[in-house]
């Protein structure tokens, strides 16, 4: 053809009308071949169509790959309530391995749930004399514990972004519960006192937040959970209704870790409708 005319029977045709012009006298899988082979040449041909469908497949790439991500980062906003659960599964089995005895009876066998405290389980020796089997498991979970709320602590300014007060909050709830690890020592009423007040400023922050922010029901319930607290400090440290404590302190607790599930679940819930 290019010793001929255009006259003459050649014609300026695309690579598909020339493969499909021929394919009656070149055998079909030549056809093939040669249809791949213009394929496989179009960013040599076509380089800013081949640009195009290059910067498309990349951006794809890219997209996929933030939502993938930011899912990976709303599942780490829930991971208090993880370490919450494994804390609950590790007391109730720290239980089960306590010797006995409490403060109103030395001989009882096993854990009494009425009269025994959470610190009973830590103790390096039980209230019977023996040797503490429940201290491994117990010292676990309140690790388990402790770090999950440092995390609770650091994703609380989700929930209200622009509050001015959000570095007070998690500083003092980031220190409160670092402190709060430190029960197992032989500083026991210091570290409560400390912590107490630390976990105190922290929590007032919240309530601030909460109640500007239209969160009504979790102020109210938050406040409900420190007036037990307070209580709970006001029979420590007075002596009065003392026989009560054992059973009012593991009430706090439930209360206490439920709101701040609620909590935890609210901020999840506002990073997702904020991306």
């Amino acid at each position: 053809c290019p010793s001929q005319s255009l006259g003459s029977g050649c014609s300026l045709q695309s690579p598909a009308q020339s493969c499909g012009r021929i394919s009656a006298a070149i055998p079909h899988t030549f056809v093939i071949k040669s249809c791949t082979s213009h394929q496989k040449n179009d960013h040599i041909q076509n380089p800013d169509s081949y640009i195009k469908r290059s910067r498309t497949s990349f951006y794809r790439y890219l997209t996929m790959t933030s939502l993938n991500t930011k899912q990976r980062n709303d599942m780490c906003l829930l991971s208090p309530i993880v370490g919450i659960l494994f804390f609950i599964i590790l007391y109730i089995t720290a239980t089960l391995f306590y010797p006995g005895g409490s403060n109103t009876n030395k001989t009882y066998k096993g854990f009494d749930w009425l009269n025994n405290y959470w610190c009973d389980l830590i103790a390096y020796i039980a209230k019977n004399g023996e040797l503490n089997d429940a201290r491994p498991i117990a010292l676990t979970a309140m690790f388990i514990l402790c770090s999950s709320l440092i995390l609770f602590w650091v994703y609380l300014p989700k929930l209200f972004p622009f509050y001015k007060y959000n570095h007070i909050i998690r500083f003092t709830g980031i220190c409160s519960m670092i402190v709060s690890f430190f029960l197992f020592t032989g500083l026991h009423d210091m570290v409560i006192d400390v912590a107490g007040f630390l976990g105190i400023v922290a929590l007032s922050g919240t309530f601030i937040g909460l109640y500007k922010n239209n969160m009504r029901w979790l102020f109210a319930y938050g406040l409900f959970c420190l007036m037990v607290m307070l209580f709970n400090y006001f029979i420590y440290t007075s002596g009065h209704f003392i026989f009560l404590l054992p059973s009012i302190q593991k009430g706090t607790f439930v209360l206490f870790l439920f709101w701040i599930c609620l909590i935890n679940i609210q901020i999840y819930r506002n990073n997702k409708n904020i991306h």
